[in-house]
């Protein structure tokens, strides 16, 4: 087994860390969570918006239900609220054997760890391909929850090297439009249309414990103005931009708040984990011009986003499945666009049209013209329709 460095030393701190593997007992229902995951603090624990709510309708309905975190997280079952058991010393402990042995089978690991829970079902977000061969060696449906946009590349790894055999039984998704595109590009994986968990639990009947703890927090900035949120998307990049929002998203929005609009910002979970929050704020003071916390614009990080969307008007971000919340929740929601490419309109060809007579016609360079709409040459075809950037 090839090692990077930096894989080596989250081996060797790991093998320092606590195992919990002994509490792992057999259960109905197996819940696989990865830290990132568990990502708002209900009652003082870390809690995953979309796998608990789950856990605690299989609870009501007297399921044993186990959670395990998936390995490489540092939280311990007193910090989570399904009580989470960390396995990471096992996991990264039967790696070294594996160095040692020549065996490089991740999957052998799974295969014992399902075999002592021995689940009907495993829910997860997002299996890893190992995961999802252990468990169909063990006859076992795996499950996945969807907890962003469905993507042929970036939410499924459909090179993985086990191919169909890496991939979950089922997926549980949060509306038709992700389960019909899911039925396109993996037509033998089924698909079931849940909802979203997270946002059934906020509206959950006789659970007005939970909503009025929510309101409670948000009652200082709840107003009578209209309320326009946005939700940071994280970016690999943007170590070198923390904040990455267009200049022209930024006027509209001090426009909005000059006229008497609350602005409300989430950053993402992963900007967290990586900052403070002191510099995040510093940042987007400096970048915005529109200073957090005073009577206009609030971090609303911390809050329940369903619950934010039941205040909020107007939903803007850049790319991100909140939108899908928001449009379930009824919320107007946008995705903003950047300076150098903002749609004007649709051009439909016409007889004796020349690319360079449209591009003369419209102001704009014909190169540009080409690469906003993939041509290859400078042929165009009556009838078509080309899209005009400026």
């Amino acid at each position: 087994m090839n090692l990077k460095p930096s894989n080596f030393f989250k081996i060797i701190k790991f093998l320092f860390s606590k195992s919990e593997y002994k509490f792992v007992k057999s259960a109905d229902f197996l819940i696989l969570s990865r830290d990132a995951n568990k990502n708002y603090l209900y009652k003082k624990k870390l809690y995953c918006t979309l796998l608990d709510p789950l856990a605690e309708y299989l609870k009501k309905k007297n399921y044993r239900v186990i959670g395990i975190s998936v390995p490489g997280g540092n939280s311990y079952k007193d910090h989570t609220y399904l009580k989470y058991l960390n396995i990471s010393y096992d996991f990264y402990s039967s790696k070294i054997k594996n160095l040692f042995s020549g065996n490089n089978l991740e999957v052998n690991f799974w295969i014992k760890l399902f075999k002592k829970v021995n689940p009907k079902v495993i829910l997860c977000i997002q299996p890893t391909p190992t995961m999802c061969v252990a468990a169909k060696m063990c006859n076992i449906l795996i499950t996945d929850v969807q907890h962003g946009f469905i993507s042929d590349t970036i939410y499924y790894n459909l090179k993985n090297p086990y191919g169909a055999k890496g991939l979950p039984n089922l997926v549980l998704c949060w509306d038709k439009v992700s389960s019909n595109y899911l039925k396109k590009i993996l037509p033998n994986t089924s698909s079931y249309v849940l909802g979203n968990p997270w946002i059934m639990k906020v509206y959950e009947k006789n659970h007005n414990k939970f909503i009025s703890r929510e309101e409670k927090k948000l009652e200082l900035i709840i107003s009578k103005q209209p309320i326009i949120l946005v939700t940071l998307q994280w970016k690999k990049n943007f170590i070198k931009e923390v904040v990455s929002i267009p200049s022209n998203v930024i006027k509209s929005l001090q426009i909005l708040v000059r006229k008497g609009w609350k602005c409300w910002i989430k950053f993402h979970p992963a900007h967290t984990k990586e900052f403070t929050i002191s510099s995040l704020h510093q940042k987007w003071n400096e970048k915005t011009n529109l200073n957090l916390d005073n009577d206009s614009v609030h971090d609303v990080t911390s809050f329940s986003m369903p619950h934010l969307l039941k205040f909020a008007n107007v939903h803007i971000t850049s790319h991100s499945a909140a939108i899908i919340e928001a449009k379930n929740m009824g919320v107007p929601s946008y995705f903003w666009c950047n300076n150098k490419k903002v749609v004007k309109k649709k051009y439909k060809i016409k007889s004796g049209d020349t690319l360079e007579a449209i591009a003369r016609s419209h102001k704009i360079n014909m190169k540009k013209l080409m690469k906003d709409n993939n041509l290859e040459s400078s042929l165009i075809k009556v009838g078509d329709s080309i899209e005009i950037y400026r």
